[in-house]
């Protein structure tokens, strides 16, 4: 509901496109949100509910472009409509499903000036795509910075642990360690872009291999067919 719903609002580029999920979030009594859609619309959001309290979460802009070049880059993988509406092109069931989140990083890309990334073919990223890139995560960051009230917002890198967040949202610190496992660490394969574009390549080398193969042995079962 909520994947569908953001990739119309962020095709039209409508936040009100979201009101009806966020009324449906509401009556579920969900009192956070997190992740993409939501931290794309932060000023938004503010202004939708004044009284709630933001949380920024900042980082190096060098090691945030690294992390999101090694989660979206999957995103150019495929390339974009109508590609997936040819049936010959889906030789596997996989393609259908992982077809909208590619449509999804795309517009997420896009919003944040880093659709180099997510381009279909997938290529080596010039200085200009990179830094297309940081400048849309400082001009994000700015953004809510002048949007929304300190007394609302928490500018907050994950490296302080418990106490900024905890003081800011006025609850005690829990008494375990502060997480640090990446969740995402099966596609944040780490290496480099030379030895991605590679193995990506390699990849729809075999796939057109194993459609010239399915291609040649039923054209050789029609002809001995007519023949006899």
């Amino acid at each position: 509901m909520v994947t569908k719903a953001a990739l119309k609002s962020l095709q039209a580029e409508d936040f009100n496109v979201l009101l009806p999920v966020l009324a449906h979030i509401e009556r579920l009594n969900v009192t956070a949100l997190v992740d993409i859609p939501w931290s794309a619309y932060g000023v938004e959001l503010h202004e939708k509910y004044p009284n709630a309290k933001i949380i920024l979460t900042v980082r190096d802009k060098h090691s945030w472009f690294q992390s999101y070049w090694e989660h979206f880059r999957w995103g150019a993988i495929l390339p974009p409509p109508p590609f997936p509406s040819f049936p010959i092109t889906q030789p596997f069931p996989l393609t259908v499903l992982y077809q909208p989140f590619v449509q999804y990083w795309r517009l997420v890309s896009q919003r944040l000036q880093c659709t180099a990334i997510t381009s279909f073919p997938p290529r080596m990223l010039s200085r200009k795509d990179k830094q297309d890139c940081l400048d849309g995560f400082e001009m994000h960051i700015e953004r809510l910075k002048n949007a929304v009230p300190l007394e609302s917002l928490l500018i907050y890198n994950i490296r302080e642990g418990w106490d900024p967040l905890c003081r800011f949202l006025g609850v005690p610190v829990p008494d375990f360690p502060f997480p640090r496992e990446d969740s995402y660490s099966m596609i944040h394969w780490k290496v480099g872009p030379v030895i991605f574009l590679v193995v990506v390549y390699l990849f729809y080398g075999l796939v057109l291999l194993l459609l010239h193969f399915i291609l040649t042995f039923q054209l050789r079962k029609l002809w001995r067919q007519k023949r006899d």
